[in-house]
This record gives structure tokens, sequence and C-alpha cells, in this order.
């Protein structure tokens, strides 16, 4: 059974979740980077478009295929 609670206000806007590639994207200046495993590659792309932030992304080695994204505006 679930329990009944009164007097809990709603949140104006909820929770917004940040993940650290957008927090840290959101705290760089334009010509900042970061080096980002490959596996991120996407959240990447995807926490630059949340944020609104131009990003660049070049893979920096073959074999691990770990990549460095630069803030580009």
């Amino acid at each position: 059974m679930f329990e009944i609670e009164k007097g809990i206000p709603i949140p104006e806007n909820g929770v917004e979740r940040k993940g650290e590639i957008r927090l840290t994207l959101e705290k760089m200046e334009v010509g900042d980077s970061i080096i980002v495993p490959n596996k991120y590659r996407q959240h990447a792309y995807a926490a630059a478009k949340a944020s609104n932030i131009k990003i660049s992304i070049r893979t920096i080695n073959s074999e691990t295929r770990e990549m460095r994204v630069w803030r580009t505006e």
C-alpha cells in the first residue's frame, strides 16, 4: 500500500538532471578541450545540444577511439 502525504508542494520545473559531461561542457570556455572515451561520444553530442553549446570532436587514438572535445562557441 502507498502512504498518502499531504501538504507537499509541487516543484516548479521538476528536477533537472545533468550528467558529468554536460556539467563539464557548461564550465568550459571557448577553446577549452577534454578527452572523452569513445563509449561517451553520443553523450557528448547530446549534452552539447541540450546546453546549446557548439563543440568539435576529433578522434585522437585510433586503437582506443579516444576523442578530444573542444568547445567552439
